[in-house]
């Protein structure tokens, strides 16, 4: 039995991880947010597939991945997927094993549409890319697979001043966000929100102080009512097109082939 434990906002590591469970087989998924602490005795491949957030890994990666406790025997392997650079999103993740006892097996990046709409709109390629990157991932799942070996390397220390800024504010993000009179008061911003940072109060979204910048809740609201301080309006919207909302939604579909 293997375990493939994934972070995503817009379905671009759910994706991922969907293609390299199917590769494998017997293979379970599981969202990091609800899997804190879990007990990993017994499986033989442990896999982590994520976004790479301004070079680093996620906030709640780390914290999920300092949670563990880490078999001296599995296959570790990872993919880390990127709209603009890898930088340290890889490295950092290896570190992060390695000081747990274990550092990577097999580690990758996989470029995939790109989705940080608080710079730029979807951009034009994105089908192309993400059509590239299925093929790449059955060359991944293949090698993960047979328990190839791929190391990452140590961190660079001078791309690591981008993540620690941004990682200094990002769970305050969220605070800035407005909502305009286009919500139909849905919910869906909240279901799909993976750290449950959003309630529905008086028929609208609150959010709350633990945000992880994913960017599910401006991508996926289908009036396109949640946006960041009048940047984001006229931005078109993106998620992976194999991805629905409901497969975001916590304990919703992520075991899906």
């Amino acid at each position: 039995m293997n375990i493939i434990f994934y972070f995503t906002g817009t379905g671009n590591s759910l994706k991922a991880a969907r293609e390299i469970a199917a590769a494998l087989g017997d293979t379970k998924l599981a969202g990091v947010s609800d899997s804190f602490g879990m007990d990993l005795s017994g499986y033989e491949r442990i896999g982590f597939v994520y976004p790479i957030y301004f070079g680093g890994v996620p906030l709640i990666v780390k914290e999920f991945v300092q949670s563990l406790k880490i078999p001296e025997v599995a296959y570790l392997f990872a993919v880390a997927t990127y709209g603009g650079g890898e930088w340290n999103g890889l490295k950092e993740l290896n570190a992060l094993l390695k000081a747990k006892g274990r550092g990577l097996d097999y580690g990758t990046v996989l470029q995939m549409g790109s989705n940080y709409i608080f710079l730029y709109d979807k951009p034009e390629n994105a089908d192309d890319v993400n059509t590239a990157a299925v093929k790449k991932l059955a060359v991944i799942g293949a090698a993960i697979r047979d328990k190839e070996n791929l190391p990452c390397g140590k961190m660079n220390p001078l791309m690591s001043l981008p993540a620690w800024r941004f990682k200094r504010g990002v769970r305050k993000t969220a605070l800035k966000y407005d909502v305009s009179d286009n919500c139909s008061a849905c919910g869906l911003c909240a279901k799909i929100c993976p750290v449950r940072n959003i309630e529905i109060k008086e028929r609208t979204p609150v959010f709350g102080g633990h945000c992880e910048r994913c960017m599910a809740c401006l991508q996926w609201c289908p009036q396109r009512a949640v946006n960041y301080r009048g940047k984001t309006e006229p931005r078109e919207r993106y998620h992976h097109p194999d991805v629905r909302a409901k497969d975001l939604a916590r304990d919703g579909g992520q075991n899906e082939k």
